[in-house]
């Protein structure tokens, strides 16, 4: 296809590796959304001033996450920091 790596990303297609890369800190939720934010298009300024499209991309980015622990089995588990998992559900957050 002749595609940049940031346009395939932004497909929805990626490739993981038994290496994790998580922000072990962060919550299973703020972990989903980081990863989101490299698909969304409103870059640094709409973001940080707030504007209407960045505070709608937020609102999706948030209910696509919310859909995709409930349908992982992790939903009850999206405040809990992603370290204390065990691997196998860090593998699937």
């Amino acid at each position: 296809m002749g595609l940049k790596p940031y346009q395939i990303s932004r497909l929805g297609i990626s490739r993981t590796f038994q290496n994790l890369a998580l922000w072990k800190e962060l919550s299973v939720m703020d972990n989903l959304l980081v990863a989101k934010r490299g698909t969304q298009t409103k870059g640094f300024w709409p973001v940080i001033f707030g504007t209407k499209g960045a505070r709608l991309e937020d609102e999706t980015a948030r209910s696509e996450a919310k859909d995709l622990l409930k349908a992982i089995g992790l939903w009850e588990e999206r405040n809990r920091r992603i370290g204390t998992l065990p691997f196998g559900h860090q593998k699937n957050a």
